[in-house]
This record gives C-alpha cells, sequence and structure tokens, in this order.
C-alpha cells in the first residue's frame, strides 16, 4: 500500500498476512509463531489507524473541495495527485500551471496578488467572507479576466485603487460566470469593456467609486447584484441589450445609470432607494423599466434625459423625469415622496397611463419651448393626490370637469376652469397655444408657478387665490382682473375685481377689499403685458391670525414665553368646502393637511417650534426622549376644533437623532396636550428620506404637541447601539454555529471505520 505524506514521500508498506498456528507445530515454532501473529495483528492495527487518518483527514476537507483538479492555500498550491508546491503568488501559480478546463480550488486565507485569468478556469474561493485577495500593486486589476469561459466564484477582492482599476475586470470576453464575489475599496468594482454573453449574479460591488461598470457591452445577465455605497451602483455606458434582474443599489450618487446610447436594455425587480437619483437614462433609447423600486431618493428617482420609446411599468415608488425623451411609455407607476413626481422637460410623444403622484413636492408637471414638446396623450387615469390630471390637447368650447388635481390646456379654445384648488404641481394651471378661455375661482397653492401661460392670449383670469412659488407667468396678451363689481370674492371679500396673490404688497385707499397701489401686480414681472389692476387684499374676520394660546385656552408662546420660541412660522391658505389644504411649514413640522367642511376663505395658521416644554404646561410627560415641542394653530384659539372633517400633522425627525440616542424610528409617538393631559395620537411611520424619518398623525384638534420616542434596550437591559441610518441594531448578534469544515456522510464514514475494527476484533 503507498501514501503521499505531506513532504511528498512515497513510501511502501508490505501487506502482511497472519501467521496461524500449525497442529504440528512444535512448542518452539509455536511461540515464534505466536509472537509472529502478534506482530501481525499489530501492523494490521497500525494500517487501520493510518487508513482512519486518510479518511478523517479527506472527510474533514469542505465538501466543495472534492472534486477539483487543483488546490491553492495562501502558501502554495498543488495538483489533485500531486506534489505541493510552496508560493508567494499562489493564485498565479496554480493558473499558470493548470490546462484549459481545469477547475482551480482556493481555501481560506489572505493573498496579496495581482492575477491574471488568461485561459478557460473555473476559480472557486471557498467564499466571499472568508478568502480575500489584495492587489499587490493598486495601479492593476486584482482579477483580470483575458480568456472566454471562466468562472470566478467566491472571493472578496479589494485594493485595486488605480484610475480605471477593478476589482474584476473583463476584456473583450464572453461566456464567463462572475458570481458570488465581493468587490469593495476599488476604482472599479467588477468592469466590463467590450464584453457580452457574461453573467453577474450575486456579486457585492460596494464602497467603489463604481460598483458594477459596462462599457460597449451587450447581453450581459446582472441578477442578484447589490452595489451600495459608491458613485455609481451600477452604470451601462453605450451598452446595449443587457437583462438586470432583481439587482439592488441604494445609497450611491447615481442608484442605476444608462447612458451615451445604452439602448434596448431591459430592468426589471430592481431597488434603486436612498441615492441622489436612483434610475438615471441619458440619451439611451427602447429600454423597458418593470417593477423597479426607486424610494426616497434625494433629488428624482428615475431620470431619463435625451431617451426614447421607453417602457415603466408597475414600478413602485419612485419619480420620474423625462429630457429630451420622446415617445416614451409610463404605465402604472407610483411616484412617492421625491422632489419631483413625473416631470416631463423637453420631450414628446409620451403615453402616460395609470400613475399616481403624491406626497412629492411636485407631483407632476411639463415644460417645454415648443408645441409639439407640450403633445402628449395623458389619460385622466393618472392621478395627484387621488385626483385625476386633464391634460386637453385641441379642445374648443368646453370646462374642465371639478375635482382636477392638475390641469394642462394645449392649442384649444374657448375652455373654462373653474371652482377647483390646484396644489403641489410644477403648474396649477398650464395653458399652452390656448386662447379665448378662462380661469375662475381656482385655488393655487404650493405650486411653482399658480398658473402660466405660454403662446396664449385673449384669456381672463380673475377672482383666484394664488400662493405658489411663483405666483404667474405670462407672455401673451391677457386680462387679469374683471370690472369692479359688487359681490363676495373668492377671499370673503364684498367686491369681485381682480386675484388675491400671497406676494402683493399694495394696500386698499378705498375700502373697497381692492388693491389701489403697486398697480398693475405683474408677479415680479412674470406677466409681461399688464397685469392685475384690483388685486384682492381682504382677509375675512372668521379666521385672523392664531393667538399664541393652546386650544384649551392656556396661554403659550411667542406672546407669554418668547425666550422659549425656537421657530415661528406663519401661512395663510384658502380653504374650500370638502378640497384637502396643505400648510406647508419647516423641517419639524413639515406639514398640516385639512380638510374643511364648508368653506371659510383665507384662514392663517402658525406653528412655533419650541425649546422645551412650556412653563405653562404642568402635566409630566409620558416616559421617553422627547424630541420637540411644537405649538400647531390653525385659525383663532379652539376655532378649528369643529370646522375640518379631517386633520393632519406631518412631521419628520432626523436619523442622527435616533442614532444619538438609542430610539426605535418605529416607536416615536405624537402627543398631544389637552385639558391638562398628553393625549397619544396614532403615529405612522411613512417613509425616510433625506437623512429624516418621516411620521403623520391625525388631530382632532390643535394645541400644544410633543414628539417622543422610547430606548431601545437589547436583551441584556442595555441600550442598543443605532446605525448610521437610525435604525436600532442588536449589539450582540449571536455567532454563526459552525462545523469541523464536515461533509456530509462524514458520520457513515466513521461508523464504516467502526466496522472494520469489530471484524477485526472478531478475527483475534
Amino acid at each position: 500500500m503507498k501514501f503521499r505524506h505531506s513532504d511528498g514521500e512515497s513510501r511502501m508498506i508490505a501487506d502482511v498476512t497472519p501467521i496461524t498456528d500449525s497442529p504440528a507445530s512444535n512448542s518452539g515454532s509455536g511461540m515464534m509463531n505466536a509472537r509472529r501473529s502478534t506482530q501481525g495483528r499489530w501492523l494490521s492495527m497500525a494500517i487501520l489507524a493510518a487508513f482512519a487518518a486518510v479518511m478523517l483527514a479527506v472527510c474533514t476537507l469542505p465538501a466543495s473541495a472534492l472534486d477539483y483538479d487543483m488546490y491553492v492555500n495562501d502558501t502554495g498550491w498543488w495538483n489533485a495527485s500531486g506534489e505541493f508546491n510552496v508560493s508567494n503568488a499562489p493564485i498565479q501559480h496554480a493558473i499558470d500551471n493548470a490546462t484549459v478546463g481545469n477547475t482551480i480550488y482556493v481555501y481560506n486565507g489572505s493573498y496579496t496578488e495581482n492575477v491574471n485569468v488568461n485561459k478557460q478556469l473555473t476559480l472557486q474561493g471557498e467564499g466571499m467572507d472568508v478568502v480575500n485577495v489584495i492587489a499587490a500593486s493598486s495601479d492593476d486589476h486584482v482579477f483580470e479576466v483575458t480568456a472566454d469561459l471562466v468562472n470566478i466564484s467566491g472571493f472578496n477582492v479589494t485594493g485595486a485603487t488605480g484610475d480605471n482599476k477593478a476589482g474584476i475586470h473583463l476584456s473583450s470576453r464572453q461566456h464567463c460566470n462572475i458570481s458570488d464575489n465581493n468587490a469593495s475599496g476599488n476604482y472599479y468594482g467588477i468592469y466590463l469593456v467590450y464584453s457580452s454573453n457574461n453573467m453577474l449574479t450575486g456579486n457585492t460591488a460596494s464602497n467603489n467609486n463604481n460598483g458594477i461598470y459596462l462599457s460597449s457591452s451587450s447581453n450581459n445577465t446582472l441578477a442578484n447584484n447589490t452595489a451600495n455605497s459608491n458613485n455609481f451602483g451600477i452604470c451601462l455606458e453605450s451598452s446595449s441589450n443587457n437583462t438586470l434582474t432583481n439587482n439592488t443599489a441604494d445609497s450611491n450618487n447615481f442608484g442605476i445609470y444608462l447612458h451615451y446610447f445604452s439602448n434596448c436594455n431591459t430592468l426589471t425587480g430592481n431597488t434603486a432607494n436612498s441615492n441622489t437619483c436612483g434610475i438615471l437614462l441619458f440619451s439611451s433609447s427602447n429600454n423597458t423599466l418593470t417593477n423597479n423600486n426607486a424610494d426616497s431618493n434625494n433629488d428624482r428617482g428615475i431620470y431619463l434625459s435625451s431617451s426614447s420609446n421607453y417602457n415603466a411599468d408597475s414600478n413602485n415608488n419612485y419619480g420620474i423625469l423625462l429630457f429630451s425623451s420622446s415617445n416614451n411609455t409610463l404605465a402604472n407607476n407610483t411616484a412617492n415622496s421625491n422632489t419631483n413626481g413625473i416631470y416631463l422637460l423637453s420631450s414628446s410623444n409620451n403615453t402616460l397611463t395609470n400613475n399616481t403622484m403624491s406626497g412629492n413636492n411636485y407631483n407632476f408637471g411639463i415644460y417645454a419651448t415648443s408645441l409639439s414638446d407640450y403633445t402628449h396623450n395623458i389619460d385622466t387615469n393618472n392621478t395627484v393626490d387621488e385626483k385625476p390630471i386633464y391634460y386637453w390637447i385641441n379642445r374648443q368650447n368646453a370646462q374642465i370637469p371639478d375635482g382636477a388635481g392638475f390641469v394642462g390646456v394645449v392649442n384649444s379654445t374657448n375652455i373654462t376652469v373653474k371652482n377647483m384648488v390646484l396644489t403641489n404641481n410644477l403648474h396649477g394651471v398650464l395653458f399652452v397655444y390656448t386662447n379665448d378661455s378662462r380661469v375662475e375661482n381656482v385655488t393655487a397653492s404650493n405650486n411653482y408657478y399658480g398658473i402660466h401661460l405660454s403662446s396664449s392670449r385673449n384669456n381672463q383670469i380673475y377672482n383666484n387665490y394664488f400662493n405658489n412659488t411663483n405666483n404667474a407667468y405670462d407672455s401673451g396678451y391677457n386680462t387679469w382682473n374683471t370690472t369692479p363689481t359688487i359681490g363676495t370674492n373668492i377671499i370673503g371679500g364684498s367686491w369681485l375685481g381682480g386675484n388675491y396673490w400671497s406676494d402683493y404688497d399694495g394696500v386698499d385707499t378705498d375700502n373697497d377689499d381692492l388693491g389701489d397701489t403697486l398697480t398693475p401686480y405683474n408677479s415680479s414681472s412674470n406677466i409681461t403685458y399688464g397685469g392685475d389692476y384690483h388685486p384682492l387684499i381682504y382677509i375675512p374676520p372668521e379666521a385672523p391670525l392664531p393667538p399664541s394660546s393652546s386650544s384649551g385656552g392656556v396661554g403659550v408662546g411667542s406672546s407669554d414665553e418668547p425666550e422659549n420660541v425656537e421657530e415661528t412660522v406663519v401661512l395663510r391658505i384658502y380653504l374650500q368646502a370638502g378640497e384637502s389644504s396643505n400648510y406647508n411649514f419647516n423641517d419639524v413640522v413639515t406639514s398640516v393637511d385639512v380638510t374643511p367642511d364648508k368653506t371659510y376663505g383665507l384662514v392663517a395658521a402658525k406653528i412655533e417650534v419650541l425649546k422645551g416644554r412650556p412653563s405653562s404646561i404642568t402635566t409630566d410627560p409620558p416616559a421617553g426622549e422627547i424630541y420637540k415641542y411644537v405649538d400647531v394653530f390653525v385659525g383663532t384659539s379652539g376655532w378649528s376644533d369643529d370646522k375640518f372633517s379631517s386633520s393632519v400633522i406631518n412631521f419628520q425627525v432626523p436619523a442622527t437623532w435616533f442614532k444619538e440616542n438609542n430610539i426605535d424610528p418605529a416607536s416615536v409617538t405624537l402627543y398631544r396636550h389637552k385639558n391638562g393631559k398628553w393625549e397619544s395620537l396614532r403615529t405612522t411611520l411613512t417613509g425616510q428620506a433625506g437623512g429624516f424619518y418621516k411620521y403623520s398623525s391625525p388631530t382632532p384638534g390643535f394645541s400644544t404637541f410633543m414628539i417622543l420616542g422610547q430606548v431601545e434596550e437589547s436583551s441584556s437591559g442595555e441600550p442598543a447601539a443605532a446605525t448610521d441610518s437610525g435604525t436600532v441594531a442588536d449589539p450582540t448578534p449571536t455567532p454563526e454555529t459552525t462545523s469541523d469544515k464536515g461533509i456530509p456522510g462524514f458520520g457513515i464514514m466513521l461508523g464504516i471505520m467502526g466496522i472494520l475494527i469489530a471484524v477485526y476484533s472478531r478475527r483475534k
């Protein structure tokens, strides 16, 4: 029998046959035979022990390491049936000595190499958590693949930080499989150039300058990869016909980025959250996006620039922006909680169907400089804040139905827009190449433009309420008021004339509730010709500025305790029966949403962010950590308690506060002080964006409120640590239970050894 020892020496052990006693033997020969028999038994026992040791060694190898042609550890390499070779670059030396088609297994350890895979091979690491390959030179790739049909799996690759160097690099390669690797701390995590028909699956490419980058590469499949915390998470440059499925690209500047004629790609089920821009398409056409999730991005969820023939079906929670993009179809998308919901910029002939927008700074908008770029097919099944979009083209002699969420009228004549509330869009009302129409009794608030008229003339706009970033834009010849007439106007005044403008600073000198100075009002010169000669300035007495007192009549706020007030914000908006209206405040109370039971006209609201608990409130708060006290008032003290069918306070808390105080974000509750008690309100965590956790709480009235959270404790009773994102982490994770690298059948082998020993014992 021959065994190979660790020193490489082969030794022969002769077969031994036990000698039995013969009946004809004399006593001397019997004694000698007995001694020989005993020696034979001991020698056989030694053989069995050696065999057991070999089997035990084999059985303790990882199961995946049993069927490879070559093996590597951190001191050298060897063939499955050959000598051990000491090496300071064992992976590369194993590759150099391999033949085409060989499989190489790399054991756990740390390897400092720049590896060139120049032939068809399979490189299998024991696991990306235990096999670390560090670039010997940071100005070279960790793995450079220069052959087709190469498989690389199970490695952690890092240190290729030189310009355009990668953890794993494929140049002009085909049919390679790169899977289950971790490529971090490189210029590129995984980088394909002029490569096609490759599979990238289950890889992690995080904390690089660029995570996974394809340049001039086509027909590749990227599935179940994670590319977080890079500049570009996953980037396709001049790359077409690739399939991206179920990848995650979070916390990058750009989550998934297709640019420079990256055409005919399919993106399905990908997640791009908490990036500056979730998914960006630039100068790219005929791409299909389905069931992607781009949520809570700082700027835009999905941004199409100079892109065409794009399909975005059944996506969830992202914004979409098309720039210089044509012939695209956006269907069944939900765009929530972004800066822009869906925004078409200098784009044409796009079709929008069944899209839902809510909770964005600007839910919907279209901006262009030509009629063709205002030509789109946008159905009323698209909604903003649960109200339909009316986007009419080539219409005459009609009135926009009540209850619209957005109104756009293009190349039309004699259209009436009246009796509606339009909020939180790029435009409240948009007229383009539209003439001889009128806008009347419309409340437009919290839009970027309240009303925008482009290449439109002979329209009349009067008795409307405008409170927006820019109240109006008009480049044509239009009329902004009617002849003063006795009658109740939109803000409750006694005369009809022009419109209410939130930024009009003139005064009424003859007590007719119409402005007499600083006319015509021209919206800071945004109205090119003329303007409003009779702006409305009346504020109804039923809704004066709210006093600094709580709903229960207890005096608080700046009038009693100015030293306790950190910030005060006062807003006025027009409240119309049955229409939800939003007071958008600051970084603590982001908004107060109310739905009045009847029309009250212009109503003021105020919030005061307090430095601490008002001295007039003696009730101790519930146990927990207090973030802020705030006063919230709508109308006068107690006025609002029975005026609204719905009242909701929306607020936010910075993620840093949770980390600093070990607070569970799910525990935050809004409390209202009423009749000497702190009453908890139902509080819902609605999302996370821009470094804040966002919450919503319905309230039966307005007074002093408190935001409170609970300290998260570990199982040991100690406060748990908070992560950078604000969520609470377990401080003592349970380690994985590990075996001695055993494989299935190890117990069977031991059983066989036991049987062999038992059989031999019976032969004694």
